[in-house]
């Protein structure tokens, strides 16, 4: 079974070894670095022009204006606070800024919650969902969401009156998909299976 991680280890690791250098009174020093990650989502992790004690990290998501639909901003700001420039960095989606001058006492936390900002970004499209269905008083006409986060594939998020469904659409063009979609829905197949089997045994 695959498991993948809801962060970007490669992001926190960056951080934490910034924010600890720092505390440790180690000289500043240049960096920037571009960080892939899945979806086409790119982070780059570099000072700010001429002050190496600034820290940026920004945050490239191709898909990011669909988010906006719901209110994605809003959520990154909520949860990264004065972090949060209003105008993110030319090409990117959203930036934050850390004075290395004064890294926050919990920054191992800090470095782990900056590293789930892909997540986050997500997050804006399941939250209304859930409390849509938490707080509704009436039964719950179907309402969908579709965020297209790659030229062949999109992510469905439907709200039912007692459920929340999460389809993902993908089109595998080559070997070497086709072996890694395998891969990926094996797990699946094998829960199947043994459902069914299960189920005979019972009946």
């Amino acid at each position: 079974m695959i498991f993948l991680d809801f962060h970007n280890p490669a992001v926190e690791e960056l951080l934490l070894t910034r924010f600890s250098n720092a505390k440790a009174g180690i000289k500043f020093e240049k960096i920037d670095y571009t960080v892939a990650d899945f979806d086409r989502v790119l982070y780059r992790i570099h000072n700010l022009e001429k002050d190496k004690s600034k820290l940026l990290v920004s945050l490239l998501v191709n898909f990011f204006d669909e988010l906006r639909e719901y209110d994605v901003e809003g959520l990154l700001k909520r949860e990264y606070g004065a972090y949060m420039l209003d105008e993110p960095q030319p090409g990117y989606s959203v930036s934050l800024l850390f004075d290395l001058e004064n890294v926050p006492q919990n920054y191992e936390a800090v470095a782990r919650h900056v590293s789930m900002i892909k997540r986050n970004c997500f997050a804006a499209v399941f939250e209304p969902f859930f409390l849509l269905q938490a707080l509704a008083d009436e039964p719950i006409i179907s309402k969908r969401a579709v965020i297209h986060y790659s030229p062949n594939e999109a992510m469905y998020v439907q709200a039912l009156e007692d459920r929340i469904t999460v389809i993902f659409s993908t089109v595998f063009k080559d070997a070497d998909d086709v072996v890694i979609g395998k891969i990926f829905m094996q797990p699946a197949a094998n829960a199947v299976g043994k459902l069914s089997r299960l189920t005979a045994t019972q009946s």
